[in-house]
């Protein structure tokens, strides 16, 4: 039996430390160590992983029709960003690379490392949700 434990996990595509790992509890702990396999070391199955994209993406389409729909009548748009090139623009983005458009975001440009790393502590404690950031280095040539 211990032999039927062992074999489940050598057969699951994983690293090789990982299945070591598992491998050396299943034989100290055999019947505990299959259970904590089952309830720890499982990983989702393709299928599992492909259903809970293609929701993603279900979702993802449904805020682009949306956005598009709204496009189109105007009433996207906030008031003050109804130019012609911002609609434009704002449509290229949406039909070439799916990107949805948000609004109220905020920017701050750093320009030293600890005063940006500093931000990004405190925001992270103040944070009820999420901290969404994107940032990029510049260097002379």
């Amino acid at each position: 039996m211990d032999y039927q434990y062992v074999w489940t996990v050598f057969r699951s595509r994983r690293s090789v430390v990982a299945t070591w790992a598992w491998m050396l509890v299943l034989t100290v702990l055999p019947s505990i160590g299959f259970i904590l396999y089952l309830f720890f070391g499982r990983q989702l199955s393709h299928d599992e992983i492909f259903a809970i994209q293609e929701e993603q993406k279900k979702v993802q389409r449904h805020y682009l029709a949306e956005q598009r729909d709204m496009l189109k009548e105007h009433d996207l748009l906030p008031e003050k960003e109804r130019l012609p090139r911002v609609r434009m623009l704002s449509e290229l983005n949406l039909n070439n690379d799916d990107a949805i458009l948000t609004f109220d975001n905020q920017v701050k440009v750093f320009i030293s490392g600890p005063e940006l790393f500093d931000q990004m502590i405190t925001d992270i404690k103040n944070a009820k949700k999420s901290v969404s950031l994107e940032f990029y280095t510049f260097y002379s040539d």
